[in-house]
């Protein structure tokens, strides 16, 4: 059967049809829905989706490309921003079993915070942190200013100048090598000691 020009077969009415729209186009019509009916169905081509595409699972492989924006169950991605629609709602990402969460080189898991490739964590702008600070092992510092208690297990180099509100608790300060120790109270403060003085 050869339908000429841009003829049409219908079917029940003109609104349902299949037509050769031109040379190289097969149009297919409906008023309200297409359904394809089979296990498997085979789309070799560029599939043009201009309205809304809705699927109970979809598995894909290879590289699929999303112009504009990709609203999956309450998440959106535009361009190089991934956000939550959702009003108030938490975004989550997680890793499976001991799996991690990498960005950039930053490994997430849990309450752990680590360099990907055991590496330094440089922070370079300002750091508050509420609440008591735990550091285990060693810490190089330029200037550091602490309002709060600080706790360090290990040795705390410190290099610039050391401003604690409060009081210092240590077994030991030592000086680098032949340096001076400078105990300056500011204002009309007064150097306190308190306790035995040992002398060696």
């Amino acid at each position: 059967l050869t339908l000429n020009s841009t003829n049409k077969l219908c079917f029940n009415d003109a609104s349902q049809f299949i037509q050769g729209s031109s040379a190289t186009v097969l149009s297919l019509g409906a008023t309200d829905e297409i359904d394809l009916t089979a296990t498997t169905i085979d789309i070799n081509g560029t599939a043009s989706v201009s309205g809304t595409l809705t699927t109970a699972s979809i598995a894909t492989t290879g590289t699929h490309t999303i112009t504009g924006t990709a609203a999956i169950d309450g998440v959106t991605i535009v361009d190089n921003t991934i956000g939550s629609n959702a009003s108030n709602a938490n975004l989550e990402i997680f890793a499976n079993g001991t799996g991690k969460v990498e960005v950039e080189g930053i490994s997430f898991f849990g309450t752990t915070l680590t360099a990907a490739d055991s590496a330094s964590i440089n922070i370079n702008e300002g750091l508050i942190v509420d609440g008591s600070v735990t550091v285990s092992g060693s810490t190089n510092t330029a200037d550091v200013s602490t309002t709060g208690n600080t706790t360090v297990t290990g040795n705390s180099t410190v290099a610039g100048t050391l401003t604690v509100q409060g009081s210092i608790n240590a077994d030991n300060i030592i000086s680098a090598s032949n340096g001076d120790i400078t105990i300056d109270p500011a204002g009309t403060g007064a150097i306190k000691l308190t306790g035995p003085i040992t002398a060696t």
